[in-house]
């Protein structure tokens, strides 16, 4: 679905990409994550024909791309999308889908409002609009677009809590629907979760795909009420590697489970807490690593 062979671009002297190469695949959700002027942004706009390339093969959907040709079916999302602030987000929507020459239903145009957040605020113009509704519009054009191929830079950036969630139920229904998805985002957290693998850009030269660690447990860490000592063997079937320091009591669990669920099950056995937090960090100390490797 994309394509990436020896991408190299320079801005006058600077080497902003430096022999890029990977491969995306129909399905995939993939994580861009690097420091600062990595080159991230420069990437994925050379992936969507939007700057010209030194060197190297760019092809999405089986096209050819180069400066000034954008591949049809595939979708960019910028940080900052900009719309016509005389306009609506229906507005917006009735008008993508005239571009597209083709007839979206009212309902479908609705449901797409309400999928991203915007139901009550769908008519007002979007000169009103936070930055964080114009992300979720641009979201909204997206999945009226239905792309194949999808690009985002720094998709989160704007959003609240309850936007993140929902936007990774949209990231979800597309790479179910068998959409190639690439995003960067400054969200260690948010990548960890959304993606199957993970991309390092560094000095922008793509340093492989970033480790898991390599013991995949997700770490909590429950503070108890005061002189409560724990019988760690009651965690045994769905902990691991637990122990308890006065009033934490910290451990492993298997996957990815929520904080909620890990609730239950401590509340299940008895076991009674005055806070709960995940203090999992697989990505973070990859990405430290990374940068560590770097500076050597």
């Amino acid at each position: 679905m994309i394509l990436a062979q020896e991408v190299t671009k320079f801005f006058g002297r600077h080497r902003a990409l430096n022999r890029v190469s990977f491969e995306i695949h129909p399905g995939e959700v993939v994580g861009l994550i690097g420091p600062n002027g990595a080159g991230k942004t420069t990437l994925l706009s050379a992936l969507m024909g939007f700057l010209r390339i030194q060197s190297g093969v760019i092809q999405v959907l089986g096209q050819s791309v180069s400066c000034g040709i954008s591949p049809e079916g595939a979708f960019f999302v910028p940080d900052t999308p900009a719309f016509y602030g005389f306009y609506s987000a229906r507005d917006h929507l009735r008008l993508s889908s005239r571009l597209l020459g083709k007839r979206v239903e009212k309902r479908r145009m609705t449901d797409i409002l309400d999928q991203v957040g915007l139901a009550q605020d769908a008519d007002r113009k979007v000169s009103d609009y936070s930055r964080g509704m114009i992300q979720r519009l641009a979201w909204g054009v997206a999945m009226l677009t239905q792309p194949s191929v999808l690009i985002l830079d720094e998709p989160t950036s704007a959003l609240d809590p309850l936007g993140v969630i929902q936007l990774r139920s949209v990231v979800h229904q597309f790479s179910s629907a068998g959409a190639a998805i690439l995003f960067s985002s400054h969200s260690l957290g948010e990548v960890e979760r959304a993606c199957e693998r993970v991309l390092f850009l560094s000095h922008g030269e793509l340093s492989g795909p970033v480790p898991s660690d390599s013991n995949p447990l997700s770490h909590f860490e429950a503070k108890l009420p005061p002189h409560v000592m724990i019988d760690l063997g009651c965690l045994g079937d769905f902990a691991e590697e637990i122990s308890q320091q006065g009033q934490y009591l910290r451990f492993g669990v298997r996957g990815s489970p929520s904080i909620a669920e890990v609730a239950r099950w401590l509340e299940d056995r008895g076991i009674k807490t005055v806070s709960l937090a995940d203090i999992s960090q697989s990505m973070e100390r990859s990405f430290v690593q990374y940068l560590n490797k770097d500076d050597e």
